[in-house]
């Protein structure tokens, strides 16, 4: 369960769910839309998951910007 904090626990291991901006959902490099991703943390501590969730989204809200 998310419980609003933008992490997913999926078969123990915990991922956050990226939304992809609406003008770049074609250059995902796709032929359909990708509206989200799913990134794993690669962790199953709740805790831990917390503290890398940020760092992934800003390396993703760079992708978004040089894209």
């Amino acid at each position: 369960m998310s419980r609003g904090s933008g992490l997913i626990r999926r078969k123990a291991v915990w991922y956050v769910l990226v939304t992809v901006p609406t003008d770049l959902w074609l250059a995902m490099g796709s032929t359909k839309p990708v509206k989200q991703r799913w990134v794993s943390l690669r962790t199953t501590n709740r805790e831990d998951a917390k503290a890398r969730k940020h760092k992934v989204l800003d390396q993703w809200a760079g992708t978004f910007a040089d894209m």
